[in-house]
């Protein structure tokens, strides 16, 4: 074992120096990093806040775009639904000044005003006023506004946007008779007899026009509105799917219907009828004792005596008058070159035959297609044009008017058919209301007289004038328009389907424009 003992460490100059004195810091560095602290935590405030005001902005802005295109989405909306009333509406129901649109509505996360304005001009430039429209006064064009406003986001600004747009104006000026059935005298249907609306032109309606009574004996739908300078009664279950309006009293007797609202000059007697709308009498409104009256039940509002109703006055629908030769150029220059003429020998009935000279005529002739349509004209005084037994069925392959002085008889099973299945047909049967300028004789008093399943076939379709009496009776139907100076009366399961035809020559009539084809000149936002 080594001990050493006493041993002697020999250091050098560097290493005798031992353990060195620190120095303490210097006083303020503890200062200094709580200040980098503190602006580290600032920058990241600023920053968070320049994010969050930054997200909120981009937020509001993109709602504000959203509110904006909204805007003007739904301002144009409102024009176009302007525009397509104009053009498929008839002038009476024109909008003028301030169109029916919503006025508030809400669209996704958006509430949004909307007002339209709508401004008539005529073709020098003038301002139209509402009523003149309404009433077929000419318009060239139209000049329509919408603005839509959506409601502010926050404290932002309402987002509003204006559109207009400048439409030209082509008039329809009407050269149709407008009612389905027109009489200067008296409309009677007896038994199940039914007018349908059969029009596919946008303001058309199966209207009945009477200047006298209007009678629904049993069972019949109508359905157009009826006007009647005197009485109007119904029976059970006769149903009008229109209004009513009349001159005298409204009888609607047990269990009618009338889906629209009636309007009388004289009293209203309801009984147990069913009242879509209102009824408003100048003089008394009754219903069915016993609490059975429903049109009134529970809605005294509906039923309001004393009010100040206008009785239809004869002079606001005069009867159209047909004046033969005066309107021959007319019709000619439609179309109708193919002229035929009966009088003298050729009145009346051949020998052998049950149908007379113009109606045979008509049967082995009319079934050609030609490029003229075909006028017969039948100067025959006290000779009707006659179809009857054996006739069966008669074609045609163009459109045909038939002026008969005295008239028209078609009975026993006659039926009138075109020539192709989807060749439109029109064909008038007149006896115009003055020849040669005279007055035309009523002998005997009906001018025009359908017995017996007499039927016009779709798709042909008929006018039946006469300044006398028109009668048809027993099974039967007749697509097109009846207008009778005398009386009307329509028996037994025979339909009337309202088809309305154009006719040329009237010396009086509508001639107002009835609607319009709409073109727009420029559509754009203004502010």
């Amino acid at each position: 074992m080594l001990v050493f003992r006493n041993v002697r460490v020999r250091r050098t100059g560097r290493e005798r120096t031992g353990l060195r004195r620190v120095r303490p810091a210097r006083p303020g560095d503890e200062g200094v990093a709580l200040i980098s602290a503190m602006a580290v935590v600032v920058l990241v405030g600023i920053l968070v806040v320049a994010i969050v005001s930054t997200a909120v902005y981009e937020a509001t802005a993109s709602g504000r775009d959203r509110q904006r295109a909204t805007a003007v989405t739904t301002a144009e909306g409102a024009i176009d639904a302007v525009l397509a009333t104009l053009q498929t509406s008839n002038v009476a129901s024109y909008p003028c000044p301030d169109p029916a649109v919503p006025s508030s509505r809400s669209f996704l996360a958006d509430d949004v005003d909307i007002s339209v304005e709508v401004t008539y001009y005529n073709a020098a430039g003038t301002e139209v006023t509402c009523a003149a429209v309404r009433a077929g006064t000419a318009i060239a064009s139209a000049h329509v506004s919408a603005t839509s406003a959506a409601e502010p986001i926050g404290n932002a600004q309402v987002a509003r946007r204006t559109m207009e747009t400048l439409v030209t104006l082509e008039p329809h000026v009407t050269n149709m008779l407008e009612n389905a059935i027109h009489s200067d005298t008296s409309v009677r249907f007896t038994n199940h007899n039914d007018v349908i609306n059969g029009s596919d032109t946008p303001g058309q309606a199966a209207n009945i026009y009477s200047k006298g009574d209007f009678d629904c004996v049993n069972q019949g739908t109508y359905d157009g509105s009826i006007v009647a300078v005197g009485n109007v009664n119904l029976a059970n279950p006769c149903t009008v799917k229109g209004s009513i309006w009349n001159g005298g009293t409204v009888n609607l007797n047990n269990s009618p219907t009338v889906q629209g609202s009636i309007r009388s000059a004289g009293n209203i007697n309801l009984d147990k009828a069913t009242l879509g709308g209102t009824a408003y009498a100048r003089g008394v409104v009754t219903v069915a004792s016993g609490g059975a009256g429903k049109a009134c039940l529970g809605s005294p509002d509906k039923c309001l005596s004393g009010q100040a109703i206008e009785a239809p006055k004869p002079v606001d629908n005069p009867f159209p008058k047909i004046e033969w030769p005066n309107a021959q150029s007319d019709w000619t220059a439609h179309g109708y070159t193919q002229v035929v003429t009966f009088s003298g020998s050729t009145c009346g009935k051949p020998n052998g035959s049950s149908s007379d000279y113009a109606a045979n005529w008509i049967r082995d002739n009319m079934a050609a297609d030609t490029a003229s349509s075909t006028i017969v004209v039948v100067d025959c005084p006290g000779n009707p044009v006659r179809f009857e037994g054996g006739m069966n069925t008669v074609t045609f392959g163009r459109d045909l008017l038939v002026i008969s002085r005295a008239g028209f008889v078609v009975s026993n099973s006659v039926k009138f058919v075109s020539a192709g299945p989807d060749a439109d047909r029109n064909v008038y049967f007149i006896q115009p209301a003055t020849w040669s300028g005279s007055a035309v004789t009523c002998n005997p008093t009906v001018g025009i007289d359908l017995n017996n399943q007499v039927s016009f076939e779709s798709p042909v379709r008929v006018l039946l004038y006469s300044p006398c009496s028109i009668v048809k009776a027993n099974q039967g139907r007749t697509a097109g328009q009846i207008y009778a100076q005398g009386s009307f009366t329509w028996d037994n399961k025979a339909n009337v389907i309202y088809d309305p035809l154009p006719v040329w020559g009237l010396s009086s009539g509508s001639t107002t424009a009835e609607s319009y084809d709409v073109e727009i000149v420029y559509k754009r936002e203004t502010h």
